[in-house]
């Protein structure tokens, strides 16, 4: 019996023995397990640290395409490829254009193995390109109410900005006067220390791209596309109608566009226009333009029946000047200064001068310099009279004008250098009505009419002195500060004595036949349009500041609207 027990004993300690062990045995393997697992999760961990570093990445790489463009063989959509150093690990980048300024960036990370995609980490992200400039001056400059300008993007004005028409966007000059931009005003160095502009001329682009000459002064009904990159006039160069180019056109001149249905389209890297002198826009110009637009000079505007549509950026050094047209066949156009605005006339349409600054400047010609026999006539309704001697139409103050006398509510006519040289009205014209104002000097009579009837007379012989000086309408060249406060339509000067018979015909809405006139100003507005829209894709070009080649785009940063883990 106690034999027995002894051997119970010993075969229960194996047991326990063999139990220990097993025990043993399965934790040592849950440990193994364990450490497999931790180290397999290291690496998934490690893998999805690559993927989200690769992802962001394609993320970069997509602002970077809408930033600087110039590689890509057209605008976004863009598809691309990259592989990284390692050999497996990928991303592919989708840009798609929503606006000329919003992109939507898509980019999918990835490892490679055996064929398949896996660890894939997706990013959609929504970029705004902020500043994009849309108009870049040099100079102070305004946007006549009258041009009806409307500026989607931003705007740089190396002096003041003097806004009459509608910016959405910021503004970055040193003051903003009349309408306010939907942005901000900034100073301009926080535009500057981002974007310079752009160092384009004549030469660097006509030996730096395939070129083509325009042999003639004027285009007119034809169509410049195929290998040309550059078509290039070394001279003045006028636009009529029907023109289409297809890529850039380069005027070591003036560019004048007369008619209608012109459309300008740029190649890529290559600006749309290039002009060394002046952009001239004429009465029923109409234009469409997709690309930098780049004047050394200024622009010059009309105030009546134009169409200007550029999407791209407009780059212009020395502003643009509103132009109202001479009907004459001299076509001694005026340029509008101050906000003159367009107003209902006697006639058809008239301009409104509000006493402070506003004038138009019809120049100094020779002709202009009337010595024998003259006939000024104008349409006026008086605001105010504020100031003596306001102007009507004026040769400054030692030759011919028409203004009020003094400080009163009566006309003045004047010629100097004549044996009388001052005739004073003697009817009232401050009554806030329409009037016709004319004086006529016949070289031995001066006439004063209102309203197509004498108000009086007076003999005067000899020579009307000349001058340099500018005639002004609504305002005097040599005596400054006799801005008009009224409206004025439809003026007119003759060198010839208009007879009353002639003076009634013009009063009742008829025209003096002959060929003396001299300049014929009928001041309507209206029917204008003029829009600049930044697209920085399409006016992102190639410079060569120093001589070297390099980008540049009118986007002068960039910002993320949102990031969305898809």
């Amino acid at each position: 019996m106690k034999c027995k027990c002894h051997n119970n004993a010993k075969g229960m300690v194996l047991i326990i023995v063999l139990i220990l062990v097993g025990v043993i045995t399965i934790v040592g393997l849950g440990f193994i397990v364990r450490g497999d697992a931790e180290l397999a999760f290291g690496q998934n961990m490690e893998m999805k640290a690559d993927m989200d570093y690769l992802a962001d990445s394609g993320l970069a790489h997509g602002r970077g395409l809408v930033m600087c463009p110039h590689d890509l063989a057209g605008e976004p959509n863009v598809y691309l490829v990259q592989q990284l150093s390692t050999g497996s690990d990928y991303y592919d980048v989708n840009v798609t254009k929503t606006s000329e300024l919003d992109f939507q960036i898509k980019s999918d990370a990835y490892r490679m193995q055996n064929g398949s995609k896996f660890a894939t980490n997706s990013l959609t992200a929504k970029l705004r390109l902020d500043p994009a400039v849309a108009f870049w001056t040099n100079t102070g400059c305004q946007f006549n109410y009258n041009s009806n300008v409307v500026v989607n993007g931003d705007v740089y004005c190396s002096d003041s900005l003097e806004n009459d028409g509608i910016i959405n966007g910021d503004c970055f000059a040193d003051a903003l006067t009349g309408t306010a931009a939907t942005g901000r005003l900034n100073a301009k160095t926080a535009l500057t220390t981002l974007l310079s502009r752009p160092t384009i001329t004549y030469a660097l682009l006509t030996s730096n791209f395939a070129t083509q000459p325009i042999g003639s002064s004027s285009l007119n009904n034809v169509t410049l596309s195929g290998t040309p990159v550059v078509y290039y006039r070394n001279g003045d160069l006028k636009i009529i109608s029907d023109v289409v180019i297809n890529g850039c056109l380069a005027v070591n001149g003036d560019l004048t566009i007369t008619g209608t249905n012109n459309i300008i389209t740029a190649k890529k890297n290559a600006p749309a226009i290039y002009v060394s002198g002046n952009l001239i826009l004429k009465e029923g110009a109409r234009i469409t333009i997709d690309g930098l637009v780049f004047v050394d000079g200024r622009i010059e505007m009309p105030v009546l029946n134009q169409s200007t549509a550029i999407t791209g950026s407009l780059i212009v050094d020395d502003g643009i000047r509103y132009i109202l047209p001479d009907y004459s066949s001299n076509h001694y156009d005026g340029v509008i200064n101050g906000d003159c605005a367009g107003a209902d006339g006697k006639l058809d349409g008239a301009i409104n001068f509000d006493g402070s600054g506003d004038y138009i400047d019809i120049g100094n010609a020779a002709n202009l310099n009337i010595t024998s026999k003259i006939t000024v006539a104008a349409w006026i309704r008086v605001n105010t009279f504020d100031k003596a001697y306001q102007a009507v139409i004026t040769k400054g103050d030692s030759s011919w004008r028409l203004q009020r006398y003094s400080n009163t509510g009566r006309m003045e006519f004047s010629c100097s250098g004549t044996s009388n040289p001052i005739l004073i009205g003697i009817r009232s014209v401050n009554d806030g009505l329409w009037h016709h104002v004319a004086g006529v000097y016949t070289g031995i009579r001066m006439y004063l009419y209102v309203d197509g009837v004498l108000d009086n007379y007076q003999d005067a012989i000899g020579s009307i002195s000349t001058n340099s000086a500018s005639v002004y309408i609504g305002e005097n060249s040599e005596m400054t500060g006799r801005y008009f406060n009224g409206r004025i339509d439809s003026v007119k000067v003759w060198k010839k004595g208009l007879s009353s018979v002639e003076i009634w015909e013009l009063y009742t809405g008829g025209s003096p036949a002959g060929t003396d006139l001299v300049g014929c100003w009928y001041m309507n507005t209206g029917g204008c349009s003029t829009t600049i829209n930044a697209a920085p894709l399409k006016a992102a070009v190639w410079h060569w500041p120093s001589g070297v080649k390099d980008r540049w785009s009118p986007a002068a940063g960039a910002f993320y609207k949102s990031i969305v883990r898809n």
